[in-house]
This record gives C-alpha cells, structure tokens and sequence, in this order.
C-alpha cells in the first residue's frame, strides 16, 4: 500500500514520525524539489509501511525504557536510531531517529555522526576475498599487533583480551576478533579497502591510519546503511529513498524509477555473507537463536561497539530486508552496551512484533 504526504494541519514539532519525515525532506532536497514540501497542492507517495514504523517506534521505546533499569542509568538518557531499508532496490519502509518521534529536531539518522566500531569489518573481509584470492578457510594470524607513531604505540586489543593464534578467515569474522583483522588489514592495504567503500557510493575522506581497521571512521546511520545496502544486494548499488512519486495538482510530476549498478564483485560478496551467517549461528550475534527462537532468523548480521562502549551498532538482513540499529547517548559518554547488549537487543525486540 502507498500513503500519500499531505501537508500537516498541525504544527509540524508533532508529527508522528519526524525521522522519517526528516528522511523524505532529505529524499526531496538530493532531487532539487524541497519547495514541494511546503506546497499544499502536492501530494507525495512514499515507500513508508505504516505497520512496520509503528512496531519500530514501539519496540525502541520499551526496549530503551528497560536497558536504562537493567544498567541502572537515569531515565531518558538512551538514545537510538534505526532504519529499515528493502535491499534490492533502496526504498527506505521505516525508520526512527529518536526515541520520542513526536519531536521534530535532530534527526540522528542523518545528522549524528559516530565510529563505526566492527560494522567496518566486513568491507576488510570482502576485499580479501574480492582483491587478495583469500577464501573462507585461509589461515590468519591473531597476534599481538604493536605500530609506532611519534611517541604513541598503539596497542589494539581483542574484546575478550586472549590472543587466538592460527585461525580460519570465516571464524575471524564471525568471532570478530580485532587482532586477525587488523594483520589482514594490514596485508591486503587500507587504500584497497577503501578503494571499495567508494565503489559503494561513499564521498567523504576515510581516515588512512591503521585504526581505520578497527572502525574509528564516523559515519551516520544514513550513510553505514546505504554501504550495507551493496553487501546486502550481492554488490548491487541502489541508491535510498522514501520517494515513490509526486502528484501536483492531480497530474504525476515525478517517478522514482529503480536504479541499480554493480559495484562489487559478486561472487565474492556471496561468500561474505555465508561467513556473516556464521555471526549468527556461532559469533557476537549467536543470542538471536534464543531471543529469536520460533523466529526466522536473519541470513547474515554483524554486531559493532565504537571505544568504551559509547556506540552499540547492529545489522542484519532476510531475504527482503536490511535493518541497522544504533544505540548510545548524546552526550558521547559510554552507554554501556557492546553491539551484542543493545542494537541488537533492539532489533529482536522488534523483530518480535512482525
């Protein structure tokens, strides 16, 4: 069904649905027609699934409510955002960027930036396997990895702190385990890694140190699930929208039609996303089998957590749609939950509903 947007009677600060509001304004600027959203003559048809955005609205607010009591935090102080997207072609079906979507103000979707933490990983793994004839099984070394730079080492850690040794390409992914990622990193080559973010349909400057491994690239939940987006379609592009079409005065004035272009290479991202099941049935995202239970489960996911546990990233897709979740705190104190903890805790919770 498609629900055509009229101009609000009541003052826009109450819309229902401001992120997604803030979404088409968005849609409508990148195509030079924003006049149209103030112009009571025009109607404009989007992708929005009224039934979805609700059940995200409700599951962030209750899911929110009840981490802040788990760990204790003053009421009010979690925020989110999610997006859910139709993979194959980029229509936007819903999304929240806050967790009170009665107000319209900053839209955390397109306007918070913040480090990506372990959502960067995939693109390392798929340039290996794209650019590099790595495959599922190659052998890559969790070791102790120790770069100078000036008077700084940095010193990367694994999340769980143990050194893993000789393991399986698949289980470094799945595992996420940081070292194994940063020594492959630094095999293959940051510029090939980014080289392929921008086939993606990235514009800004990547950082070109070796963090940049470890995700200290910030990036709005806009921008990461559009990356995603070409992961999800077997390395297809589409760019995203909310907009089907726009009718003035009764008479169709603008068509949205489907545009889709390879930028990855296939193959390549068709083995990724075996090693991305893998995150659900054995890695970081492996709770979805019991909070999921009865459920079916994602095809692929991957869990990020950005330094100190201030940003809890998730995303995972079916066979139609992809969904990104954040979690942390305006204030860019930590929140407390790893990728694990909170966005996906979000996004069963609203997997639930369906």
């Amino acid at each position: 069904r498609k629900y055509p947007l009229k101009r609000a009677k009541t003052p826009i600060k109450q819309a229902t649905f401001s992120g997604y509001l803030g979404l088409i304004k968005h849609s409508l600027a990148l195509q030079n027609r924003l006049d149209d959203w103030q112009k009571s003559d025009t109607q404009i048809f989007t992708w929005l699934d009224i039934v979805k955005q609700i059940k995200l609205q409700h599951s962030i607010r209750q899911q929110l409510a009840r981490l802040e009591q788990q760990k204790k935090q003053k009421k009010g102080i979690l925020q989110a955002s999610a997006i859910i997207i139709d993979k194959s072609n980029g229509h936007i079906v819903a999304a929240v960027g806050s967790r009170n979507e009665q107000l319209f103000g900053w839209n955390r979707l397109l306007q918070m930036k913040r480090p990506i933490g372990s959502l960067i990983k995939p693109f390392i793994y798929y340039t290996a396997l794209a650019d590099f004839a790595y495959n599922a099984n190659s052998i890559l070394n969790d070791r102790i990895v120790e770069i100078q730079s000036g008077d700084k080492l940095w010193q990367p850690q694994n999340y769980d702190h143990k050194i893993h040794g000789q393991i399986p390409l698949w289980q470094a992914l799945a595992k996420s385990y940081n070292l194994a990622t940063v020594n492959l990193g630094l095999e293959i080559g940051i510029k090939n890694i980014q080289k392929n973010i921008y086939q993606c349909g990235y514009k800004e400057k990547l950082p070109d140190y070796p963090a940049f491994l470890l995700g200290v690239s910030e990036m709005s939940p806009y921008q990461l699930v559009s990356l995603y987006q070409v992961l999800a379609n077997k390395g297809f592009y589409a760019p995203l929208n909310t907009i089907e079409m726009l009718v003035k005065k009764g008479k169709l004035v603008q068509i949205n039609p489907l545009q889709s272009k390879a930028v990855l290479k296939t193959q390549a991202v068709k083995e990724l996303e075996k090693i991305l099941n893998q995150v659900i049935k054995q890695g970081t995202a492996r709770s979805l089998n019991w909070r999921l239970k009865g459920k079916q489960l994602p095809i692929a996911a991957k869990t990020g957590t950005s330094n100190d546990l201030k940003d809890s990233w998730f995303v995972a897709w079916d066979q139609r749609y992809l969904s990104l979740f954040w979690l942390g705190r305006d204030d860019n104190k930590p929140g407390g939950f790893s990728g694990s903890g909170g966005a996906l805790v979000l996004y069963a919770a609203y997997q639930k509903l369906l």
